[in-house]
Order: C-alpha cells, then sequence, then structure tokens
C-alpha cells in the first residue's frame, strides 16, 4: 500500500537470511485466538481512551502484540473524537506469508488515492541489526524513485531510528496505485529494533509533486509535521525487561 511496506523475500536477501526467517504474526500471539486477533484489528486494536487533562480531544493510546514485542503508539492525527473511532478511519491489514501491515487512512479516502497514511509494519528476523540498517532498507525504493530525495534524521541510537523523509516528486513508472503522475510525499518514521523484533511506525502525507522550497505547495503544513513528530516520539515497545524508546525518561 506504501513504499514502506515489506517483502519478506527482498528482507531475506538484504540481510542475508534464510527465505524462511520470518515466522507468521499468528503463531507468535499465541495467547490470542484468530477470531480475537481480528476483532482487534477491526476496532483499531486495543484503544484506551483516557479523557485529556484540558478540554480538547482526548488521548488515545492503543497497544499491539507484534511478535511478542508491546507496542505502544497513539492515535491517528485526522482524530478528533473518541466516541465513533471506526466512522473516523479506514483500516486496511494484509497477512501474506511473513509480512504484516496495518494501515489507517482517514474514512472519507480511498487506499488506491491516499493523502494521510498512518501505519505499522512489524517482522523478526535471526538476527540482531542497528537500527541505522533498518533505516536504510525501509527508505531504499524512497531514495530510488523520489527526485530531489531528502532524508533529515531527527534522532538515531543502536536501537532506534526517527527520521522525517522529502519527496518532492515520484518520477519513474509508478510502482503502485496513486503514484501516478509525479505526486510528492512527506513522512515521519519511526524505526525500532527489540531484540530480533524489527518495527517501522510511520505517517505520511501525500499530494501533488510539490517545490521544497515553498512550504506553501507541500502535502502537509509545518504545525502537521511538528504534530506528527511527537507522535511517533511518543511510541515505545517492551519485551520482558527490554524497553525501547524515544524517551529517555
Amino acid at each position: 500500500m506504501a513504499f514502506a511496506s515489506f517483502c519478506p523475500e527482498v528482507w531475506a536477501h538484504y540481510f542475508n537470511l534464510p527465505d524462511r526467517a520470518f515466522p507468521t504474526l499468528w503463531s507468535l500471539t499465541h495467547w490470542l485466538s484468530m477470531g480475537e486477533i481480528m476483532r482487534l484489528l477491526s476496532v483499531f486494536l486495543l484503544l484506551f481512551i483516557s479523557a485529556s487533562a484540558s478540554a480538547e480531544a482526548p488521548k488515545i493510546s492503543s497497544v499491539i502484540n507484534l511478535y511478542g514485542v508491546t507496542f505502544q503508539y497513539g492515535a491517528p492525527p485526522w482524530i478528533s473524537k473518541g466516541e465513533n473511532l471506526l466512522k473516523e478511519v479506514k483500516p486496511y491489514r494484509q497477512q501474506r506469508g511473513n509480512d504484516f501491515v496495518f494501515e489507517l487512512i482517514p474514512a472519507a479516502e480511498s487506499f488506491d488515492s491516499w493523502k494521510t497514511l498512518f501505519a505499522i509494519n512489524a517482522g523478526r528476523i535471526n538476527r540482531v541489526i542497528p537500527a541505522k540498517m533498518w533505516k536504510d532498507y525501509n527508505l531504499t525504493t524512497f531514495k530510488s524513485v523520489c527526485w530531489g530525495f531528502k532524508e533529515k534524521i531527527l534522532s538515531m541510537d543502536d536501537n532506534t531510528a526517527l527520521v522525517q523523509i522529502t519527496c518532492p516528486r515520484v518520477v519513474g513508472k509508478p510502482l503502485m496505485k496513486g503514484y501516478e503522475g509525479g505526486v510528492g510525499e512527506i513522512g515521519i518514521f519511526a524505526f525500532m529494533v527489540v531484540g530480533n523484533v524489527l518495527i517501522n511506525h510511520h505517517l505520511e502525507w501525500r499530494g501533488h509533486g510539490f517545490d521544497p522550497d515553498d512550504k506553501a505547495s507541500w502535502p502537509a503544513t509545518q504545525e502537521q509535521i511538528d504534530k506528527g513528530i511527537k507522535l511517533m516520539q511518543s511510541v515505545k515497545a517492551m519485551k520482558g525487561n527490554m524497553v525501547v524508546s524515544f524517551d529517555p525518561s
């Protein structure tokens, strides 16, 4: 659905791994039945809604089990209220072999022509790699198809990488629907490595090709981008005694 989606066969080649290095999500979430997993996905996973300290929109925190890792993340930025989430989002999930993708877009948009995408991808490999390698793998396609591609490292250590990417215009033959006609894209990507579990959580805005020096032509405002960065910075991944986050506190 987006350039950042996984392909297990490519993983195996990129990380020099055997083809069957990636177990399925179902075999790893053994504490949930198939029906329970489907219900969780269809209602925006596990939602814990708490009132905000102010009179503004409620704070929404969601939790999902990704290959034995408890991943905690916030709500898509277009959510206005906590009561009718299913009326504000359109979900998509795919379990294709060893590839897990979960995506949300505004309810009025289409997955062929979305303008805003909120997604989580995850998988497990048979060795530990640095977050930089994980980041580089995910951004390879952007670098190859984007004219004027820019990558801004917001933070990075062994286990995390927070990156803002700018793709002013996609050139060449489009790889998938929605990228015809030289569209442009801006994205915030939160990459995490928790042992041998890899997570890519991202928020993307897509629109007409744009001038990177003219903010008025961007598919997202600077305010939206700043809020997206804070949203990505708030995520947390936990497995046993290991906690991976962008907030050292």
